[in-house]
């Protein structure tokens, strides 16, 4: 549109463009969903005929509403198919789903379960998950060296928040013999990408290994 013949004053023009720019994006998002949709329409025809990726896609999308109508127990449902075939995300995805109550009352021991199901074929997250529950004694009794053992397996695979746990153990000496210069190398990993956190909590360690060599 013309706005100098039209006489429009700044305000309009701004709300104008505005209202231009919201209409293209409703517009994007209109074939967003379109698109979702069609995505589902293939995995849901993949997942029927048994296959676990698209099983576990399909939950995904059931999870988050993508192109289908949200739906947790619908999540579930093709997470469980996909996780029978050992697929180690929907373990995963059905771990926390357990553990947070989601459509299911909240269930430590199935997710327990779940999740030492995909650590064991050595997903990182969920050796971390399994770490924590045996750190809390969720869903299993108590065992700060079964903790640490699976805590370790997850930041060997250089997951950050496995690495975190682990220093932690260390530092704390919950697990394992307390060791803070382990604690230190571990966090200064963390520290060297961008860890804020991890940056002081090298910091505070050292000086507690100088005064412990006074």
């Amino acid at each position: 549109f013309c706005v100098v013949e039209c006489g429009l004053n700044e305000k309009t023009i701004d709300l104008c463009i505005s209202s231009t720019l919201m209409l293209a994006r409703y517009d994007d998002h209109l074939k967003l969903i379109a698109k979702r949709r069609k995505i589902y329409k293939w995995f849901m025809k993949s997942a029927e005929q048994g296959n676990a990726k698209s099983q576990f896609s399909v939950g995904i999308m059931y999870a988050y509403g993508y192109g289908v109508q949200q739906s947790y127990a619908e999540a579930i449902k093709w997470y469980k198919l996909a996780a029978e075939q050992d697929h180690v995300e929907a373990q995963y995805n059905l771990g926390i789903m357990y553990c947070a109550g989601q459509e299911v009352d909240v269930d430590y021991n199935e997710a327990l379960k779940w999740w030492t199901r995909s650590a064991k074929q050595g997903y990182a997250r969920a050796q971390y998950e399994v770490g924590l529950m045996y750190l809390k004694g969720e869903g299993v009794e108590e065992d700060e060296v079964e903790a640490k053992r699976w805590i370790e397996k997850s930041a060997e695979q250089g997951y950050i928040k496995g690495v975190y746990a682990l220093a932690l153990l260390y530092e704390e000496g919950v697990g394992v013999i307390q060791d803070y210069n382990k604690a230190v190398e571990l966090y200064q990993l963390l520290a060297d990408n961008g860890s804020k956190d991890a940056k002081k909590k090298v910091k505070q360690l050292k000086k507690k290994i100088k005064k412990q060599k006074k």
